[in-house]
């Protein structure tokens, strides 16, 4: 008999959500699974004893921790959830926040739980939405004809960045002077947030967006942004008061045992989606 073979292991994991039920249901069915096999077999124990006690570690990775969501009405004044240290100067309203946070000893998992915990909550609500990576090269550079020859698409890939699979929208640019950057999104209809986490700690100009709408995501790459705040640009939380966009940003530093994320969008369109009146 050949020992059955394990799935890969889970990159997302969200604790005490009703996702998380279902899989460590299924994980600890496979686990029961593997000791019924061995104990019905002679052969290649060491194999299937190896597997199930590295199943039964990845189930005891994740600590419960208080997970819930929480809301900030109002992200640029103080509040004991989510604060942008200023309020950009064409910003006239106040944007709101939904933050939630988990355990684990990896903060790249704490990430991708939260961010994709807030993403389906919004498309619960909201189905039309879709995932966008807005993407740059990471601010303005001197302008050559390499530069101008790679451009953004091929810049990355030459550089090493590995983006997912999805629709890429052509590449825009904005000049100053004899400096150029670039621009670009990629839509995705299908999000794999644990890739999407790694790409963020690795590209910090890249920013999840959700939005139904090509035309908004083409209306935010054309304007550009700047990165006086890497996480969180101008323009950009500019385009969320104006539009029907929401920004999700991962939080939590590498040596942390605790990491989220926040979304950041109108007030009416979190509590819309997170059933939560911001206090």
């Amino acid at each position: 008999m050949h020992p059955p073979t394990l799935p890969e292991e889970k990159e997302l994991r969200k604790v005490g959500s009703t996702n998380l039920t279902r899989e460590m249901l299924l994980e600890k069915s496979q686990l029961r699974k593997l000791e019924m096999t061995l104990e019905a077999t002679t052969s290649d124990k060491t194999t299937l004893k190896t597997e199930a006690l590295t199943l039964t570690t990845q189930l005891a990775d994740i600590m419960i921790t208080d997970n819930k969501i929480e809301i900030a009405k109002n992200i640029y004044e103080q509040n004991d959830v989510f604060n942008v240290s200023s309020k950009p100067a064409r910003v006239r309203t106040a944007l709101s926040a939904a933050l939630v946070e988990y355990r684990s000893t990896n903060l790249l998992n704490c990430h991708a739980s939260a961010m994709d915990q807030l993403y389906h909550q919004v498309i619960s609500y909201l189905p039309e939405y879709t995932c966008w990576l807005l993407l740059s090269n990471g601010g303005m550079v001197k302008s050559s004809r390499i530069v101008e020859y790679y451009r953004l698409w091929d810049g990355l890939d030459k550089g090493g960045i590995t983006l997912p699979l999805g629709q890429r929208t052509k590449e825009y640019s904005l000049k100053n002077g004899n400096e150029i950057q670039y621009f670009g999104a990629t839509q995705l209809k299908n999000p794999n947030f644990f890739h999407i986490a790694k790409l963020i700690s690795t590209h910090a100009s890249t920013h999840l967006t959700l939005s139904k709408s090509n035309s908004v995501v083409e209306k935010i790459l054309g304007d550009g942004w700047s990165y006086g705040s890497i996480k969180h640009p101008d323009k950009i939380l500019y385009h969320l008061e104006n539009e029907s966009v929401f920004l999700i940003t991962p939080i939590g530093e590498f040596d942390d045992t605790e990491g989220g994320a926040v979304t950041i969008a109108r007030s009416e369109l979190i509590q819309k989606c997170y059933g939560i009146r911001p206090t």
